[in-house]
C-alpha cells in the first residue's frame, strides 16, 4: 500500500476516534442573559447554578449577564436563586467543545400574601404560626395540603395579629393558622384553640384555595380562630382483646380531617373509670378518633367516629388485637408457578402511619415463596411489594378475608381478620421507547411521562410506570406486561396526581392508547408534551 494511503488510512481512524471519544479535559461554556419575564429588563445579582457531570455557579452582573465557565461535557439542570424572583429549575442544557449557547432566563417576581387572625371574640391573635400549603396529591393519588417541600413559608402574627408571607411562587395556596393554645383535647375542661385553615374551618377540606400570581400581594380577609367548646366526648372502651384492661397508658390519635393528625398519652387516665376516657374540648364537627395500647400480644387499636358539638356526647370504642396476615408469592412464568424469594411485602395505612401510632408492617418471602406479617391492627391499607427480581413485574393480587371471600386486590383493602394474600408475578414483559414534543415538533426535555392502565382493567396501582425525558426527548419505560394502557406526559409533574381520578379527566382526551401484547415485542410511540 502506498504510504501517503496508509498516512491517510491512519488520519481518517485517528479524527472518528477523537470524535468518538473526545479527549480528557475539553469543556465547554454557557452564557446568557437573567430578565424580567414582565419587563424585560435585566436582573442583577442572581445566582445561576449548573447541576450536571459537575456543579458550577456564578451570579449575574448589572447587565443581568452570566459566564458558566469549564464545564464538562454533558446534560446540566440551570437553576436559579433569587431573594425578589422564583427560581427556574426545569431548564437542561446540553454543553458540547466549542459551543457557546447563548441563554435567556425570564424569572417571575414572587407573590405575597397578607391578612389578619382574629379569635371568636373579633380581638387580634398575636404569635399566631400563619403557614402557607401548596394542593397535592399523596402516593395513591388522595388530594392532600402539602408544604413546599423546597420551602417552607411561614410567619408568626404580629402584636396586632397582621402577617405578610412573600417569596410565594405563582400558584394555588391554602393558609393554615396554629395559635399559641394549639394542643390535644385534654382530660379536664379546657377549652382551647385548634389548628384551622384560612377562612376559619377546622377541616382541610373546607379550606379556601387562593390564587397568588406573580408580582402581586393578595390581602385574605380575616382568619377568624374559633375557640373549641367545653363539651366533653365520652368513649365508651369495649374490650374485645380477651385481656384484662389494666394499663397504665394509652395513646390518643385525634384526626380532625384528612390531613391533620394529633397524637398524645393518657398516663394513668380515668383509673377510677377504666372503661372510659373523657376528651374535652374537641372543636365542633366530625372527627375520628384512634385509641391504641401495648398488651400483652402486641398492640390493640380501637378506631371511633364521633361529632362533637357544644353539648356533651358519648360513642362506644372497641377495641380488638391484631390480625395474622398470610401470602404467597409465585412466578406465572414456569409450571405450577415456582415461589420467588426476598420479595419485601408491606401493609401501609396512609393516615394511620403518618401519625406514628402504626408502624411499618411487612413481611418478606421465604424460599417458599410465604410471607407472614403478625398482629396487623384492623384498619385499612395498602399492599405494596419491592425487590422484584429485573425484568419481572407484578400481574394481580388476590385476597382470601377470614369469611373466605377472594377478591383481587386494589390499591386499598381493609383487615378485619385473618387474611391470606397471593401475588403473581410476570416474568415476560416489555418496554416502551418514545419521543415527547411540543406543539412546535421540538423535543421537550426533563418532561414527565405517565403509563396507565386503561380505564376498562381495575386501577391498580402496581401497573403504573413513569419515565423522563432526556435531552433529545426520548424516553423508556420497562418491565410492562401485557394488557391495554394509555401515555400521557407533562412539563412538570411533582406529585403522583395522575393517580387521582378528578385531576385525570380534563387530560383524558389527549391521552395515546398502548397495546401491549403477550409476546413481549418492544413498543415504539410518541407524545405531545401537556402543560
Amino acid at each position: 500500500m502506498p504510504k501517503f494511503a496508509l498516512s491517510l488510512s491512519l488520519g481518517l481512524f485517528l479524527l472518528l476516534l477523537a470524535r468518538a471519544f473526545p479527549a480528557q479535559g475539553q469543556s465547554g461554556r454557557m452564557e446568557g442573559i437573567v430578565v424580567d419575564s414582565a419587563n424585560g429588563l435585566p436582573l442583577a445579582d442572581v445566582k445561576v447554578q449548573a447541576k450536571g457531570p459537575k456543579s458550577v455557579s456564578t451570579t449575574t452582573n448589572r447587565d443581568g449577564r452570566f459566564t458558566l465557565e469549564d464545564l464538562s461535557t454533558g446534560i446540566y439542570q440551570l437553576i436559579t436563586v433569587s431573594d425578589r424572583y422564583s427560581p427556574l429549575r426545569g431548564i437542561w442544557q446540553t454543553v458540547e467543545p466549542g459551543k457557546q449557547p447563548l441563554l435567556t432566563l425570564a424569572l417571575k417576581p414572587w407573590g405575597i400574601a397578607s391578612g389578619v387572625v382574629l379569635d371568636s371574640n373579633g380581638k387580634p391573635v398575636t404569635n399566631a404560626l400563619v403557614m402557607a400549603y401548596r394542593r397535592g396529591y399523596g402516593t395513591d393519588g388522595s388530594p392532600l395540603l402539602r408544604l413546599d417541600p423546597d420551602r417552607q413559608i411561614s410567619q408568626p402574627t404580629n402584636d396586632r395579629g397582621e402577617f405578610r408571607l412573600f417569596r410565594l411562587e405563582p400558584g394555588e395556596y391554602c393558609f393554615r393558622v396554629e395559635t399559641p393554645g394549639n394542643g390535644p383535647p385534654m382530660t379536664s375542661r379546657a377549652p382551647a384553640f385548634w389548628p384551622v385553615y384560612y377562612p376559619g374551618t377546622t377541616d382541610s377540606e373546607k379550606a379556601i384555595a387562593i390564587t397568588i400570581k406573580a408580582g402581586e400581594e393578595v390581602r385574605l380577609g380575616p382568619v377568624t380562630v374559633p375557640a373549641s367548646s367545653d363539651s366533653i366526648v365520652r368513649l365508651h372502651i369495649v374490650n374485645m382483646t380477651g385481656e384484662p384492661l389494666n394499663v397504665s397508658s394509652r395513646t390518643v390519635t385525634f384526626r380532625p380531617g384528612p390531613n391533620q393528625t394529633t397524637n398524645f398519652t393518657i398516663v394513668g387516665a380515668n383509673t377510677s373509670e377504666s372503661d372510659v376516657i373523657a376528651l374535652h374540648g374537641l372543636p365542633p364537627g366530625h372527627h375520628e378518633i384512634l385509641v391504641s395500647w401495648n398488651a400483652s400480644k402486641g398492640t390493640v387499636q380501637g378506631l371511633a367516629s364521633v361529632e362533637a358539638g357544644f353539648s356533651d356526647s358519648e360513642a362506644e370504642l372497641r377495641v380488638r388485637g391484631g390480625s395474622l396476615v398470610t401470602g404467597i408469592v409465585r412466578n406465572d412464568g414456569s409450571p405450577g408457578g415456582s415461589p420467588i424469594p426476598g420479595l419485601r411485602c408491606q401493609l401501609q395505612t396512609g393516615e394511620l402511619m403518618r401519625s406514628g401510632v402504626l408502624q411499618n408492617l411487612t413481611g418478606t418471602s421465604g424460599q417458599d415463596g410465604t410471607f407472614v406479617i403478625e398482629n396487623v391492627p384492623q384498619a385499612e391499607y395498602r399492599f405494596q411489594c419491592s425487590g422484584l427480581p429485573a425484568g419481572s413485574s407484578i400481574r394481580g393480587i388476590r385476597m382470601n378475608n377470614s369469611l373466605g371471600n377472594p377478591s383481587e386486590l386494589m390499591d386499598r383493602f381493609r383487615v378485619d381478620g385473618e387474611t391470606h394474600v397471593s401475588v403473581v408475578v410476570a416474568t415476560e414483559t416489555t418496554a416502551i421507547h418514545g419521543r415527547v414534543s411540543g406543539l412546535d415538533g421540538k423535543a421537550v426535555q426533563g418532561a414527565t411521562v405517565v403509563l396507565e392502565p386503561d380505564s376498562a382493567s381495575p386501577a391498580r396501582n402496581y401497573l403504573y410506570r413513569t419515565a423522563m425525558t432526556d435531552q433529545n426527548g426520548t424516553f423508556i419505560i420497562t418491565d410492562v406486561i401485557a394488557g391495554s394502557y394509555r401515555m400521557f406526559s407533562w412539563h412538570e409533574l411533582r406529585d403522583p396526581a395522575y393517580m387521582n381520578d378528578e385531576f385525570m379527566k380534563p387530560y383524558q382526551k389527549f391521552a395515546r392508547p398502548v397495546q401491549v401484547d403477550p409476546k413481549g415485542k418492544e413498543i415504539v410511540t410518541s407524545l405531545t408534551v401537556l402543560d
